[in-house]
């Protein structure tokens, strides 16, 4: 509106200023008064000479040239002012217009920061939940792996003690095998020590030369070899077909019988092993 105006106001000027525009002439008086005088401007004298010097007037004329005069410099003078007003009017929109724009520039600029402070807020929660989420993770991670490492070292501890359980049963058993073949050799040295003892006897060395002779069943010559000691012992025990000799190869308490049909071994050593053998083999069978 305030262009319009300014625009309008530049072309009443112009009309204003420039009279020659117009193609026929125009009628100037006074407000008030009776037309007097019509005056045309040529529009080349105009253009030629801008301010061209007036011709004497007429005594008659002169006056309504001066009211024109007076009208056309009131008339530029109320344009001015009217111009002048648009123009501070525009000056005062566009001051006006500048400062609602600024405002509304600051007012969004404004509103910007908030939304970008809120923006930058909500990534920050949510990089704190992130943040939160992966460390819950990896604790529970921890807590499942953790978990695993134990249930693979209580495994392993548990196959260790059954492992060490299967040794110690298989050592309980090798020391009891151990330990019942011990017993075994104890019982055989008591049983050697006291069948020694008895078999070192007048008495002892008689009953197993009767024995063993009792079971060779050869009544031809028999010859006894016993040990020298057993030997003297039984000096002058001889009877019939029976013959005594000494042997030192032959333990106490140990005899060999030598007939036409054979030899019978009647180491006392000898039959002591074979007791031994047969205990031996009786805790084997036994488990």
């Amino acid at each position: 509106m305030v262009a319009r105006r300014l625009a309008e106001s530049q072309g009443m000027d112009s009309i204003i200023r420039a009279p020659a525009v117009a193609g026929k002439p125009r009628r100037l008086h006074a407000p008030g008064t009776p037309h007097l005088v019509d005056s045309k401007v040529p529009a080349a004298a105009e253009a030629q000479a801008p301010a061209p010097t007036p011709l004497p007037l007429a005594p008659a004329a002169a006056p309504a040239a001066v009211l024109a005069a007076a009208a056309i410099a009131e008339a530029s003078a109320r344009l001015e002012a009217e111009r002048q007003a648009w123009k501070a009017q525009a000056e005062q929109e566009q001051r006006s217009w500048l400062a609602e724009a600024t405002q509304q520039r600051a007012a969004q600029q404004r509103q910007d920061e908030a939304q970008r402070a809120a923006w930058l807020e909500q990534a920050e929660q949510e990089r704190q939940a992130a943040l939160e989420a992966a460390a819950q993770e990896g604790r529970q991670a921890g807590q499942e792996l953790a978990r695993q490492d134990a249930q693979q070292a209580v495994q392993a501890q548990l196959a260790r003690l059954q492992a060490a359980a299967g040794e110690l049963a298989q050592a309980r058993e090798t020391l009891q095998g151990a330990a019942e073949e011990d017993a075994v050799e104890l019982a055989f040295a008591m049983l050697c020590r006291v069948l020694g003892e008895r078999a070192a006897t007048r008495e002892g060395i008689a009953a197993m030369v009767q024995a063993q002779c009792a079971a060779l069943r050869d009544d031809r010559q028999l010859t006894v070899y016993l040990h020298p000691d057993d030997c003297g012992a039984m000096d002058g025990g001889a009877q019939g077909a029976l013959r005594y000799a000494a042997d030192p190869g032959i333990a106490l308490g140990g005899c060999r019988i030598e007939s036409a049909a054979g030899t019978l071994d009647a180491r006392l050593e000898r039959q002591l092993e074979q007791l031994r053998l047969a205990l031996l083999q009786a805790r084997r069978e036994r488990g």
